[in-house]
């Protein structure tokens, strides 16, 4: 237990330097989405369709590949009977040919 309390003080501060990198390179939008996830309360955050942000998503080769992942682990979860789709581990930015693989 002790080493996961470390690992995750450590997740935690390295996510706030990233929110501030983020901050600080200029970068507004990623760093109030990172720091709004890292509080991992569930809230939705809309940005339009149509917007810079959703318009620079959608171009993403990376944003796609994630997204195509979370789906397909989403549609899963559902089929098996799930209610409530829980999303754990870390999604890859890979090409398509990798899509719905995670890691723990």
């Amino acid at each position: 237990m002790r080493a996961t309390a470390e690992r995750e003080g450590g997740d935690a501060a390295l996510g706030a330097e990233l929110v501030d990198g983020f901050s600080f390179t200029n970068f507004p939008v990623a760093s109030s989405l990172l720091a709004h996830f890292l509080k991992g309360k569930g809230a939705e955050i809309d940005y339009l369709a149509g917007s810079p942000i959703s318009k620079k998503a959608l171009a993403s080769s990376g944003f796609q590949a994630v997204n195509e992942q979370v789906e397909g682990e989403i549609a899963r979860q559902l089929k098996a009977g799930n209610n409530k789709a829980q999303l754990q581990g870390h999604f890859k930015m890979t090409p398509r040919s990798h899509r719905h693989s995670m890691q723990s």
